[in-house]
């Protein structure tokens, strides 16, 4: 017997995969990155920034998934400013949730206590904190942190290891 993939082959494997997405509900997927025209234009602050400590401040039930969703705040130093009216050593909020792992993705953006890192921040009025501005508004670090760990529950705050502190 010859086995080669034939067009209606493809084309029947090409509807068995819509038919799943289709009967599962939405499939989402990373969106596109933004330009950096437009990460410029649409970011209220672009700085580098040191992260001195994270805190989970609640978790908020995802209604599709049933997930309880950490949301966490970082608190950050101002190292250089690029855009915007913040000073060298200011310090902010910024805020982020965590996204299902059952969605595909994941496109949050993460700050670990310690790293020193360049990122584009929208402010939220509402909220009075700072946002990510897009998923790929946040530059590779420059300094890492020693770890990559979150506080998972509300009220865990990690800070930057003493040893790290340049005062």
């Amino acid at each position: 017997m010859k086995t080669c993939w034939r067009p209606r082959t493809l084309g029947g494997i090409c509807l068995v995969v819509l038919g799943a997405s289709l009967t599962t509900g939405r499939v989402e997927a990373i969106p596109p990155p933004m330009s950096a025209a437009d990460l410029v234009k649409k970011s209220d602050v672009i700085a580098t920034v040191r992260v001195l400590g994270v805190a989970c401040t609640r978790t908020e039930m995802l209604q599709r998934t049933g997930e309880a969703l950490p949301v966490w705040q970082a608190w950050v130093q101002i190292v250089e400013v690029d855009k915007g009216s913040c000073k060298k050593g200011d310090t902010l909020l910024i805020e982020w949730k965590d996204i299902s792992r059952k969605l595909l993705g994941p496109w949050k953006v993460d700050y670990f206590p310690g790293e020193v890192v360049q990122t584009h921040l929208h402010w939220n009025p509402e909220q009075r904190v700072y946002t990510t501005t897009w998923w790929n508004a946040k530059n590779k670090p420059i300094e890492k942190a020693p770890a990559n760990v979150l506080p998972r529950k509300p009220g865990e705050v990690l800070v930057r290891p003493s040893a790290d502190r340049k005062e």
